[in-house]
């Protein structure tokens, strides 16, 4: 029988989750959106500037002028600002509504599979199935397919233990 190089057991706790969601969020999300965005906003808020500055036309004109300003930055805070905080309260409505229902997990990592097990079941997910793993600030992702992900937060590591699991899994490994 095979041993685990590393084993643990953990709860689930609120910060656990929404970190893992905004994680995802952030993982999920192309880096061309983000650029264009970024462009777009950048534009928005330079174009409406300049107009503002150099026109002078009608109030409406200005205040045409002004929303196109406060559009750019609401583009350029997007990805940053704005949709964090929707998947944060998403995530918070959800933890609190389904918390008994979280729980928590022990998790045994061998060189070749990741087993969880949880209160109401347990997984086995051998290493070639592992699609990609994303780890973020607090949390490790483990996705199983495009959009299908397992994850457990990285306080239930020491640092020895977490740089052996990035060693074991260093193919499907990605830092954000």
């Amino acid at each position: 029988m095979d041993t685990p190089f590393f084993q643990t057991s953990f709860l689930i706790t609120k910060e656990d989750y929404i970190s893992s969601q905004l994680t995802k969020n952030d993982s999920l999300t192309p880096k061309e959106n983000k650029i264009i965005l970024f462009v777009l906003g950048i534009l928005a808020i330079g174009c409406g500037t300049v107009a503002f500055l150099q026109l002078h036309g009608s109030i409406y004109h200005k205040i045409g002028l002004l929303f196109l300003i406060l559009t750019g930055f609401y583009i350029l805070s997007y990805y940053h600002v704005i949709k964090p905080w929707r998947v944060r309260k998403k995530a918070e409505h959800f933890y609190d509504t389904h918390q008994r229902n979280i729980g928590s997990k022990n998790i045994r990592l061998y060189p070749d599979k990741l087993e969880i097990y949880a209160e109401n079941r347990s997984l086995t997910i051998p290493k070639k199935y592992i699609c990609q793993i994303i780890e973020g600030k607090h949390t490790i992702l483990l996705f199983i397919d495009k959009n299908e992900c397992v994850f457990f937060p990285k306080r239930i590591f020491q640092q020895h233990q977490l740089t052996e699991f990035q060693n074991a899994y260093h193919e499907k490994y990605v830092h954000l």
